[in-house]
């Protein structure tokens, strides 16, 4: 017969704030784009329209929202190393000069696969995958298929660089 250990009694009682807070948040900003999507336009008589994306965009942030809750309340059993865990500033930096490379390549008008291509680059890269070329071909596919749902399936206009252009007329 084994013996599970115990976590201390102070550790069991432990309700994880922060990540509460993020699920809360994502539950609200859920509501907020569920509501946005109801003020859309009905779709067309051919087609699934513009509101299935954000329905399905609060759906799945409503998802996140619960789990973190679900995680924020069972917290208990967690070490003194996790409680003192610091930041990964240099996966928070590589995150955000995506976001930044992103812009400006929009700004540039070279379009969004290009654009989205570079932030999931730089996202990996945060995460420490070292392997740029395959995450540029990966991200590559992944934003061609976006790009072609959002734009031929939802009839959505996303900006149209080069290589849209080439690839979708």
């Amino acid at each position: 017969m084994t013996t599970q250990a115990q976590p201390s009694a102070g550790a069991a009682a432990r309700f994880d704030k922060p990540k509460a807070i993020v699920g809360a948040g994502l539950l609200l900003l859920a509501l907020v784009v569920f509501a946005d999507a109801s003020q859309l336009p009905p779709a067309p008589a051919a087609g699934i329209g513009p509101a299935v994306g954000m329905r399905f965009v609060a759906g799945l942030l409503g998802v996140l929202g619960a789990a973190h809750l679900v995680t924020a309340a069972r917290r208990g059993g967690t070490t003194e190393a996790t409680a003192h865990e610091t930041m990964n500033w240099k996966a928070v930096g590589c995150v955000l000069a995506g976001l930044l490379a992103l812009m400006a390549v929009l700004q540039l008008q070279l379009g969004f696969i290009a654009g989205a291509t570079l932030l999931f680059i730089a996202t990996a890269l945060g995460f420490g995958e070292r392997r740029v070329l395959r995450s540029a071909a990966i991200g590559v596919v992944l934003n061609l298929l976006v790009y072609a749902f959002f734009a031929k399936a939802l009839s959505l206009a996303l900006p149209a660089g080069p290589l849209e252009r080439l690839v979708f007329g």
